[in-house]
């Protein structure tokens, strides 16, 4: 294994025999963590390592039972809580999987089906209750006025949040708040008028929330509302994206250049909160397909959700805290297809449908 990355760092770990502090070291090279734990006793002239290989971007705790052969030492609990601590700034930063054992695959989530897909039969829908504290917790959801981000705002509203619905045309607004304060008379919902696609707006939408105890941010704005999620954390931003971040199909280049985006900038912040001590404000990535949405125009399937379906979906994998996911379990399925049919093959069938819905072509026949 060649080494691309290593660091030393001394354990503040004891044991019986004395005041004996074993060295853990770490490489990374080609996507496997692997820890060296050294016992004083023999030191760096054997280079004698009990190894942990973390390919599968997960640590269990069996696997971090160490004891030197020699003469005895055990690490102990305090050595155990640095191997995870190095292990989950390294994983973030070399490979951020989703929903714990992640996919060593391409980097972008949508390689090779995660091992551990299946967390979806043990995952608890009172996840997302980790953001919910204080007085008041409240979730700002941009794109509220129809789909999938009407569906959120119900989702969370039915979880306890109080909602602020922002979306750029009032009357749309008003009758989602009406329709969501007659299904949750409890909750609060406010409103908020902008078009966050322009810069100068964006501050105004911050600053008619300051007060508000946000503590979910979906979609957007996450520039001018990082400081009030900073103080309000934990707190979560979730961005919804694509398989076309992944799987750029053709005739929708801007749409998948804009997702590959969203993903590349929600990886880098969440990286960024990690290392300058704000993990609890946790950067997230939805991985979202088809859904059956007004602006979609395609039914109810199994692959195709309706957006009640979706948000659900969503919301409990808001509560895995993880980097990159797919919430719902038909899209995790259709991205490991994607991910063992040839790039080409699947090109052709991506663009002979997308032909279909050409409005230009329609046009010229």
């Amino acid at each position: 294994m060649i080494a691309v990355g290593t660091m030393t760092v001394n354990s503040p770990a004891t044991s019986t025999a004395g005041s004996r502090t074993p060295i853990i070291q770490h490489h990374i090279a080609d996507r496997v963590i692997t820890y060296g734990i050294i016992c004083p006793c023999k030191g760096k002239q054997t280079e004698d390592w009990i190894t942990v290989e973390t390919r599968s971007w997960t640590l269990e705790s069996e696997r971090l039972r160490w004891r030197c052969r020699r003469c005895g030492l055990r690490a102990v609990e305090e050595t155990v809580t640095m191997i995870r601590q190095t292990f989950e700034v390294f994983a973030v930063c070399v490979q951020d999987g989703g929903g714990g054992a992640g996919r060593v695959g391409n980097g972008s989530g949508s390689g090779q089906l995660r091992a551990n897909m299946f967390w979806r039969l043990w995952a608890s829908s009172n996840g997302i209750n980790y953001f919910k504290h204080g007085e008041e917790s409240w979730a700002l959801v941009t794109g509220a006025s129809d789909g999938i981000g009407k569906a959120v705002c119900k989702a969370l509203a039915q979880k306890g949040f109080n909602v602020i619905l922002h979306g750029r045309t009032q009357e749309k607004l008003n009758s989602v708040k009406e329709e969501l304060q007659a299904a949750c008379p409890e909750r609060k919902f406010e409103i908020v008028v902008a078009d966050a696609t322009q810069a100068s707006l964006v501050p105004e939408v911050a600053a008619a929330v300051k007060d508000k105890h946000v503590t979910i941010l979906f979609n957007n704005l996450t520039r001018a509302m990082l400081p009030q999620l900073i103080a309000n954390k934990p707190s979560a931003v979730v961005n919804v994206g694509s398989f076309v971040a992944a799987h750029p199909p053709p005739f929708l280049s801007v749409y998948a250049g804009a997702k590959g985006y969203s993903l590349a900038f929600s990886r880098a912040l969440r990286t960024e909160m990690r290392l300058i001590g704000h993990k609890d404000v946790d950067i997230q990535y939805h991985e979202v397909h088809s859904v059956a949405t007004q602006a979609n125009g395609r039914p109810v399937s199994t692959i195709v959700p309706h957006p009640d379906a979706m948000a659900r979906a969503i919301l409990v994998a808001i509560g895995r805290r993880t980097g990159f996911i797919t919430p719902y379990w038909a899209h995790e399925l259709t991205s490991w297809f994607m991910s063992v049919v040839p790039e080409t093959w699947l090109n052709h069938l991506v663009a002979a449908e997308l032909q279909k819905e050409r409005t230009d072509l329609q046009k010229s026949n």
